[in-house]
């Protein structure tokens, strides 16, 4: 009998640890105006995650009237760790950027900005990245740019981060060998309205 309760409270030990660990790491951060020091609200926040030997992960989310964001990335058994990039528009035309690296037991992730307020006009460059096969080593790019008011986007110019580039809008590229690239979106208007760069790590 007290070798039944002792099996039976190394069970319920077992499973406490098991369901303790928090199945995502909590990203948070401010957006404040760098000029005023006050909180930018409305803020698009862009989040993307490559996390190696789990699937990657996006998101848009919103500041808060305290510029406040947050969002929770799901985390997966085996996975070592992952890169986690948080961009949002500049008021000069390109993309304020953050990253940071959560490993196995992290579970809170804090990312700030300090931006130079309102865009004012042109356009912006933003783009997210899927897996296109399972070799780990191929990816479709989904141009995400948009053109504020007047403005137009016509051309497009990716810089894999391996010495190969592409005017297609929405290419597929496959990398040589694992890897990480540092990948940028270069797009552009023919009457020169637009002009805007973004850059993101991939994880091959």
């Amino acid at each position: 009998m007290k070798r039944l309760i002792t099996t039976l409270l190394m069970l319920t030990l077992a499973f406490s640890l098991a369901f303790a660990q928090q199945p995502f790491v909590v990203l948070s951060g401010h957006v404040l105006n760098q000029a005023s020091g006050l909180p930018v609200a409305g803020q698009i926040m862009y989040i993307s995650v490559d996390s190696m030997n789990s699937p990657g992960y996006y998101n848009q989310v919103l500041t808060d009237e305290a510029g406040f964001y947050t969002d929770q990335i799901p985390t997966y058994p085996g996975a070592s760790q992952g890169i986690i990039v948080v961009n949002t528009a500049d008021c000069n035309g390109m993309m304020a950027s953050g990253t940071a690296v959560f490993i196995p037991g992290i579970e809170n992730v804090t990312i700030d900005f300090s931006i130079c307020g309102d865009p004012v006009g042109g356009c912006m460059a933003m783009f997210r990245y899927e897996p296109a096969s399972n070799d780990n080593l191929s990816f479709s790019f989904i141009d995400e740019s948009f053109p504020m008011a007047g403005s137009s986007i016509d051309n497009w110019v990716w810089d894999f981060g391996d010495g190969t580039i592409s005017s297609e809008q929405n290419p597929v590229h496959t990398y040589a060998e694992p890897g990480v690239y540092n990948t940028c979106l270069m797009i552009s208007s023919n009457d020169s309205t637009c002009n805007s760069t973004f850059c993101m790590p991939v994880e091959a």
